[in-house]
């Protein structure tokens, strides 16, 4: 057990929005559901290059977690789900929204489903910009963030090109990316990019600045299977 602990958080280190699990986390994970099973898919050398938690009940096969790092363990894990076909009627799981995985059946019988169960807020902007994994900085930043709940929140924001980041007065008001906080706190994990806030009137910026702010964010869309 202690390999596939290991192995979940170096996996979910290369994904967008993922937790890192701790022993107490997965204490949790045990005590909420004592029937979870697990099975893992090893390479020639013997390590994890794959796991899923799961458990069956009522003739229905439930994925509680599935993290694969290649096409082998994929194979491997849903070759291990085939296998209970004499024994249950349905395979059911979460997935994130983007996900193909379909694709790799070759007569899928999928039903998808879309639930916007979780949300995301920026509690600390200041804190949270000084923490970001800033990818290109071209040239200084300046972001103007609108959030009536949180009043250390409602600010002018310096990036400078070293990452640097503090709170300002003002700015120059060509220079100025400006969004309330909801829309600010969905782009800076991903969920769409740049383009779309500014074209759907949740951002005001110069359009000579959307490519540079393009560049200077994370992409990858963010996914997340976790509740507290």
């Amino acid at each position: 057990m202690k390999k596939v602990k290991t192995f979940h958080n170096e996996v979910v280190r290369t994904l967008n929005g993922q937790i890192f699990r701790d022993n107490d986390w997965w204490q949790r994970l045990e005590d909420r559901a004592p029937e979870d099973h697990f099975v893992v898919s090893l390479d020639a050398d013997g390590l994890i290059e794959g796991y899923m938690r799961y458990n069956t009940k009522d003739e229905t096969f439930r994925i509680k977690d599935f993290y694969s790092i290649n096409v082998h363990s994929d194979r491997v894990l849903w070759g291990y789900v085939r296998s209970h076909s004499s024994q249950v009627e349905e395979v059911v799981g979460t997935m994130p929204a983007h996900s193909s995985f379909p694709v790799i059946f070759k007569e899928p019988n999928v039903e998808r489903k879309v639930y916007f169960d979780k949300m995301i807020r920026i509690v600390d902007v200041e804190a949270f910009l000084k923490l970001y994994p800033f990818v290109e900085l071209e040239e200084t930043l300046y972001v103007k963030v609108n959030d009536s709940q949180a009043e250390w929140n409602d600010a002018f924001f310096q990036i400078d090109l070293d990452g640097s980041v503090e709170k300002v007065l003002d700015a120059p008001g060509d220079k100025v990316l400006e969004m309330d906080i909801g829309a600010f706190s969905t782009l800076m994990v991903g969920f769409h990019g740049i383009d779309w806030y500014e074209r759907n009137g949740q951002a005001k910026v110069a359009p000579l600045l959307v490519p540079v702010w393009r560049k200077a964010l994370a992409a990858g869309y963010p996914s997340i299977n976790e509740n507290f």
